[in-house]
Order: structure tokens, then C-alpha cells, then sequence
């Protein structure tokens, strides 16, 4: 089953993300996946103490890409995700 997320650089996108991450460390449950990168070139940075899902989310996400070889494919998701709605 996919999951739409769009707007996520608004309030009300990161109410949602934040709604959606309740109990799940990952987009798609307990591991990191893709879904994670795609969702993660959307958000327009660090998000507010308003939202602390998404905001431990987001740390973990940018700590395993830290590690790795995906920064690129951040770049090219988050420009993909600023042209349409984000379908994971």
C-alpha cells in the first residue's frame, strides 16, 4: 500500500509526517528503506520541537546517509519531490 505525502516543507505536510511516524522509526516500519530517502529529500531541512517524530526520524535518516554513498540520491529525490506530489 503506498503512502502520499506532499507539502512536506509546510506545517500542515509535517503535521502529517508527524501523525504518520507515531510508533514507527521508519517510513516503512522498522528499517530503513528508500521510502526513507524519498521522504527525507522532501523535508526542507531540520524540522521544529513541534515535531518530534519527524525530528527523530529526520536525525536517524541523516545519520545513516552520513554514512553511506546516498547523498546524491537526496539531491535528485528532493528535486523530484519539489515537482509533484511524493508517492512512497
Amino acid at each position: 500500500m503506498a503512502v502520499t505525502f506532499s507539502d512536506l516543507h509546510t506545517e500542515g505536510g509535517l503535521k502529517a509526517l508527524e501523525a504518520f511516524l507515531a510508533g514507527k522509526s521508519y517510513i516503512s516500519g522498522d528499517k530503513f528503506t528508500k521510502d526513507d530517502v524519498r521522504v527525507y529529500a522532501a523535508v526542507h531541512g531540520v524540522p521544529g520541537d513541534s515535531f518530534p517524530n519527524v525530528c527523530k526520524w529526520y536525525n536517524s535518516v541523516s545519520s545513516k546517509l552520513a554514512s553511506s554513498r546516498l547523498m546524491g540520491l537526496v539531491s535528485w529525490w528532493g528535486f523530484l519531490a519539489s515537482q509533484e506530489r511524493l508517492l512512497v
